[in-house]
């Protein structure tokens, strides 16, 4: 049963602080947007740009954890605690590797969060019997954020399986040299559906 919670404690410690981040940061670009335009509502283009830049700044904590969670997932018993397995990457291959698939992991997590927050601020938008957000019901926010989810992730799946091939690529001898090398390995082997297994 515990190799079912492999590698669950980077996330753990980490989606909190990234949470934050990415809420943080999209409400103060919001923030930012409304007086550089002038406009107390936001169009969606606007959403999605603030989203954007919410994810770039979450990056910056996904992307060590993402690693290091899936790098325990797959070495299962043979992977040591959290703490010195990130001591061991730093140890071997430094900053960089500890950050190995940056490039797909910010891709992913921009165009994530731009579509989440787009996507929900435009659902609840159309749901509004007011304009007043309290006028919605529980459930009706919890449909929206899953409407938003869904969203995000069909778009962004192949991103993700790129960012995890890379990620648990060998340090010493890799199969890809990089994100669109990955792409076009993964098209040529599995065509399409390969970016959604």
């Amino acid at each position: 049963l515990p190799a079912l919670w492999k590698g669950s404690l980077p996330p753990l410690v980490g989606v909190g602080a990234a949470v934050s981040i990415q809420f943080g940061v999209n409400e103060k670009t919001k923030q930012f947007a409304r007086k550089l335009t002038g406009k107390k509502k936001l169009d969606t283009s606007h959403l999605f740009g603030c989203g954007v830049i919410a994810g770039m700044a979450n990056s910056l904590i996904s992307i060590p954890v993402e690693h290091t969670r899936i790098r325990m997932q797959i070495e299962g018993n043979k992977a040591a605690t959290t703490g010195s397995y990130v001591k061991n990457i730093l140890k071997s291959y430094g900053l960089t590797g500890l950050y190995k698939g940056a490039i797909p992991t910010l891709w992913r997590e921009s165009l994530a969060m731009g579509i989440y927050f787009s996507m929900y601020e435009w659902i609840t938008s159309r749901m509004l019997k007011t304009e007043f957000r309290t006028s919605l019901s529980v459930p009706e926010i919890a449909m929206a954020g899953g409407l938003s989810g869904i969203a995000l992730w069909f778009a962004t799946f192949p991103i993700d399986i790129i960012k995890t091939k890379i990620q648990t690529d060998s340090f010493q001898n890799p199969v890809y040299k990089g994100m669109f090398d990955c792409l076009s390995k993964t098209m040529k082997n599995n065509g399409l559906r390969g970016l959604y297994r």
